[in-house]
């Protein structure tokens, strides 16, 4: 089983893993409850997974909450449908975003969302009494409708049965998801994941990479906190330095890779500006 589970890992990328993970999570809280059952101490199980899910008024003590919030599911025949319809749901759109876009943009997609989700989570409980908020409903709806509102006149057959377009598909995933929590926290999450989804297509379909623009920002950050404390030097700011021009074939070879993993737009600014010198003093040398 741990042969077949790497062979997945190795094979679908990010999406065997994120299938693996949520059901080992799971695998986890079964033997969890079997030992404290066989132990005698069954109650001490919720007190045990809290630690994991998030509560508003804990949240700042417990700040990894924000991210294995999304690996807990009820203990339930409703909890176990769950975790396999949302596996269904990543394991297709999720294979889908990454044909589009890369398996390195979704990678970052899911580093973005699971936190920032887990983050409006903590606010909604807050604001609802402190209601538990889990599961990874939330971010796989945020999955489900960037990729919906991208091809959204896709056919998709819903159980082999009915055909639809892939943007009404969206929707009554979602409706399907959030019936099955109602108006709770957890549920209005689930609504706001999916609306994420769809803001973060709406930009990238006017050449804005959130992922990107995202992960910049805090690379800038701490390339500003690793300059800090260190000695400057005057220079003419006349001159022209040899290296600002100069572009090394290591950089160029890079943003090639780059472009041929995740696509032209997952670029930045500053390595479209280094391709298009490249590619001019190539022109002048021949």
């Amino acid at each position: 089983m741990i042969e077949e589970t790497k062979n997945m890992i190795q094979k679908h990328g990010i999406i065997g893993l994120g299938v693996a993970v949520l059901i080992g999570a799971l695998i986890f809280q079964i033997l969890l409850s079997v030992i404290l059952s066989v132990l005698g101490k069954s109650p001490e199980y919720s007190s045990i997974i809290n630690y994991f899910i998030l509560t508003g008024n804990k949240t700042l003590f417990r700040p990894w909450t924000i991210f294995t919030y999304a690996l807990i599911y009820p203990l339930s025949l409703q909890g176990l449908i769950g975790l396999l319809v949302d596996c269904m749901f990543f394991w297709s759109f999720g294979g889908m975003f990454m044909q589009l876009w890369g398996q390195e943009r979704l990678r970052k997609y899911l580093i973005i969302m699971i936190p920032f989700l887990g983050i409006c989570g903590a606010v909604l409980s807050l604001i609802m009494g402190n209601q538990l908020v889990y599961t990874a409903a939330p971010v796989i709806m945020a999955v489900v409708f960037s990729i919906s509102f991208l091809t959204p006149d896709y056919p998709v057959s819903l159980w082999g049965v009915v055909q639809m377009k892939m943007v009404f598909f969206a929707f009554v995933a979602l409706l399907i998801e959030f019936i099955s929590w109602g108006a709770s926290a957890t549920g209005i999450l689930i609504l706001l994941g999916g609306l994420c989804g769809y803001l973060f297509t709406l930009q990238m379909k006017k050449g804005n990479d959130l992922t990107e623009i995202v992960f910049d920002a805090f690379r800038n950050l701490f390339q500003k906190k690793n300059r800090k404390g260190k000695f400057t030097v005057t220079v003419n700011p006349f001159e022209k330095k040899e290296e600002d021009t100069v572009i090394s074939q290591e950089e160029i070879d890079e943003i090639l890779d780059k472009i041929s993993l995740s696509g032209y737009q997952s670029l930045t600014r500053q390595q479209k500006e280094k391709l298009e010198k490249f590619s001019g003093k190539r022109k002048t040398d021949n």
